[in-house]
């Protein structure tokens, strides 16, 4: 059986908005042939889970995208100090990207599910 999406699938490399949109859209239709053959487990709640974790970085994104850096140790031949790095406004851009493109049709997906599993109602395990 093909395994569901992992939670932190929009951060593994590559990061690049165009393959990350494929391989999301490859998902949903397999989310759909799940749905459509009546086979929820473990495909609704697992995908619940993923627009959980994919909505939660995508506020935190935005919450703290200001405040985002890290402490990098510089030295030379004299001394050491450490200098506050921002993640590069590229990279960020392709993962709000890509949580822009990819929550609103996963949460749609989620919902028809949903609707399916209502008039046919399983076992749901995850």
């Amino acid at each position: 059986m093909e395994e569901p999406l992992m939670t932190d699938w929009w951060l593994q490399d590559p990061v690049d908005f165009e393959h990350k949109k494929w391989l999301f859209l490859a998902y949903l239709k397999r989310l759909d042939e799940a749905f459509y053959a009546l086979d929820f487990s473990p495909w609704l709640l697992r995908s619940e889970s993923l627009y959980n974790e994919m909505d939660k970085s995508y506020q935190a994104i935005l919450r703290f995208n200001g405040s985002l850096t890290r402490n990098v140790l510089i030295m030379n031949e004299n001394n050491f100090h450490f200098e506050k790095r921002r993640p590069k406004e590229e990279a960020l851009e392709t993962l709000t990207g890509i949580l822009e493109y990819s929550i609103p049709l996963l949460e749609n997906k989620i919902d028809f599910g949903r609707k399916m599993w209502s008039e046919n109602p399983k076992i749901l395990w995850a």
